[in-house]
């Protein structure tokens, strides 16, 4: 949960163009693709912004960092599929002690 609660409140106004505790002058120009790697991409990427998608993906990387590390303690990481990978199909729980 450290990555969702900690990573995502602070990129969420960025990737809104908003400079919250930054540079307001350095992140404009980093956010519309300017300076310091994103030069190469003024006019952004499919139509957004250099710096946003570049926060778009760190954030839904995050995100997804987060749901698996939460699925090592949480029991619903545990069922595995009986007949293939299938989300419809019934499912089994695993053991936790496997017998010898």
């Amino acid at each position: 949960m450290a990555p969702i609660l900690g990573f995502v409140p602070l990129h969420v106004p960025w990737i809104l163009g908003i400079p919250f505790l930054a540079h307001p002058e350095s992140f404009d120009s980093w956010y519309h693709g300017r300076s310091n790697g994103t030069e190469s991409l003024p006019n952004g990427i499919m139509g957004i912004p250099a710096g946003a998608f570049y926060l778009v993906v760190l954030t839904l990387l995050a995100i997804l960092g987060g749901i698996l590390s939460l699925g090592l303690i949480r029991p619903w990481a545990a069922a595995l599929p009986v007949a293939g990978w299938s989300y419809f199909r019934r499912t089994r729980r695993a053991s936790l002690h496997p017998s010898a």
